[in-house]
């Protein structure tokens, strides 16, 4: 049992110092999209729709530090509908 054990933790610590020689990014970007609708269950309130999109820039001082930026922007549609009395 102890050499199985032995054996196991010897090849975590192989793969590990492997992940440590990974390079990092840098700089990252990314987009996005997203929408939302509310409609209502009753004829007299309103439905929300929300179309939205964004984006993000991260820099990468080191494997383990960095900053982020994230930027998102939301546009509304409203809609009422009404029912005759």
């Amino acid at each position: 049992m102890n050499i199985t054990k032995s054996i196991v933790f010897g090849a975590v610590l192989l793969f590990g110092l492997s992940a440590l020689a990974q390079d990092f990014p840098k700089i990252e970007v990314a987009v996005d999209y997203s929408y939302a609708c509310y409609a209502a269950s009753h004829a007299y309130t309103s439905s929300y729709s929300l179309n939205g999109a964004g984006g993000s820039v991260d820099f990468n001082f080191t494997p383990h530090l960095g900053i982020k930026m994230d930027l998102q922007g939301y546009g509304s549609n409203t809609q009422r509908f009404t029912a005759a009395p």
